[in-house]
């Protein structure tokens, strides 16, 4: 190289990195935070998405879960809306019986990504991920009429669709949930537990690394009743992991107040301001 090529090579590297910089710091999305939030039914996912920064759109597969006094006292205040309409299926005891809760949840979605509704939304919920996965099998197998239970496309179909929704979910501009039930787990190499997310075959393992949090309801007893924490961090048996959270920024343990939680992180924690 000559040495006109040198600093022209040079130059050009030096706004290369530039721009690289300068489109990272300018992302918006960096801002928010993507989490999943997993537990048992009844330990309180659904209440602690509700501390998340306001305005909130919860959209609930999950049979009344958003009947808890926290939530219902926030919708109606209007810093909570509640969509419910997709408890249906779970309401029905048979997905079969009302197969097309999956598409309404995904005709809602995206009427509301080109209406730009996540802009004014500050936090944006699906609880569950389980129950959604399920009426997303539902779906497919009503389209399949000649199988009476899923087979291994089915399963590929329903592995896809949900890895391409959670992807799709990290461009939206506002902090994003999933709450997911647990379950207890045997290591069949090891011949010891661990607590993972419950979903079908590998989707269990897949769903989890797509999100950039994994947050675990934490319960005890204590003498004066149930206490609540959020694990932040794993120990082999329980499978939460925090990149916002790394080098002691966040606790292995902390209170139950996701506002508080991405504040202390340095991520975008003000509420906004509601229209009604």
């Amino acid at each position: 190289m000559t040495q006109m090529e040198v600093k022209d090579f040079h130059e050009k590297l030096r706004a290369k990195v530039n721009s690289l910089h300068d489109m990272y710091k300018q992302d918006e999305t960096k801002k928010f935070v993507r989490a999943l939030i997993m537990g048992r039914a009844g330990w309180g996912k659904t209440a602690l998405c509700s501390t998340s920064p306001k305005p909130i759109l919860f959209h609930s597969f999950d049979t009344d879960g958003t009947e808890t006094g926290r939530v219902k006292k926030l919708i109606n205040e209007g810093k909570i809306q509640a969509d419910t309409r997709f408890e249906t299926d779970n309401r029905s005891g048979d997905f079969r019986k009302n197969p097309n809760i999956f598409n309404l949840w995904e005709k809602e979605y995206l009427e509301l990504k080109d209406l730009g509704a996540f802009d004014y939304y500050k936090t944006y919920v699906i609880d569950s991920i389980t129950y959604m996965a399920d009426a997303l099998m539902h779906t497919i197998m009503y389209k399949d009429k000649r199988k009476e239970s899923p087979e291994i496309q089915h399963y590929q179909m329903q592995q896809l669709t949900l890895v391409n929704i959670i992807q799709d979910l990290s461009s939206l501009p506002c902090h994003v949930l999933v709450t997911g039930h647990i379950d207890k787990f045997e290591n069949s190499i090891s011949g010891g537990n661990w607590v993972k997310l419950l979903l079908n075959g590998q989707l269990s393992e897949k769903i989890p690394p797509l999100f950039m949090e994994n947050y675990m309801i934490d319960v005890k007893q204590a003498s004066t009743g149930l206490t609540r924490r959020v694990r932040i961090h794993g120990d082999g048996l329980w499978n939460a992991k925090s990149r916002i959270g790394d080098n002691a920024v966040l606790d292995q343990f902390e209170p139950c107040d996701l506002t508080s939680i991405f504040k202390k992180a340095g991520k975008d924690w003000e509420d906004g301001t509601t229209i009604l």
